[in-house]
């Protein structure tokens, strides 16, 4: 289907690559996968999920993913390097995350929109990831990661150097 021609070809990817959910088990594969062969078809992919991360690979994972404009759910196994809590983990991952989450050009609407298609996620043997008491925190609930979303948000207000005054948002 895909050399039949152009036309046909390229219809065919965007069905093949948008009705498939992509689980990759690492950031490395995930990586090597979008600068693969068929790096065209990135574009369309709509779910992936990345069952190992890694920090070091994290940034041009995440920038080999801004060209997924259709992307409408990304699930990221946070990394098990250090022993920290929950906070500081998104605060470390949200180095590498803001590079998709506002590329060049993206305003704050666009990098909420990103930001909502992302659900983090804690490797089933990970011990690294700590809660207030410094328990380690076995499953990653709906709950924590609404809290992980609204803390990675704090951030693209800052860095988008947006207010909220009573409720709206304001552009300083």
């Amino acid at each position: 289907m895909l050399r039949v021609n152009r036309a046909v070809g390229s219809e065919a990817t965007r069905v093949l690559w948008e009705s498939q959910h992509f689980i990759i088990d690492s950031m490395a594969s995930a990586n090597c996968f979008l600068q693969g062969r068929q790096r065209s078809g990135r574009r369309y992919i709509t779910r992936l999920t990345v069952t190992k991360s890694g920090p070091a690979l994290a940034t041009d994972f995440y920038k080999l993913l801004n060209v997924a404009t259709r992307l409408r759910s990304l699930k990221v196994t946070l990394p098990s390097r250090f022993r920290m809590p929950l906070g500081e983990h998104i605060d470390s991952h949200y180095q590498s995350l803001v590079c998709y989450l506002a590329p060049t050009g993206a305003d704050f609407e666009e990098a909420t929109r990103r930001l909502d298609t992302v659900c983090f996620d804690i490797g089933p043997a990970q011990r690294t990831v700590l809660d207030d008491k410094g328990d380690p925190i076995k499953v990653m609930t709906p709950e924590l990661n609404t809290w992980c979303r609204k803390r990675v948000r704090k951030h693209l207000l800052k860095h988008f150097a947006v207010k909220q005054v009573a409720g709206d948002l304001v552009v300083e």
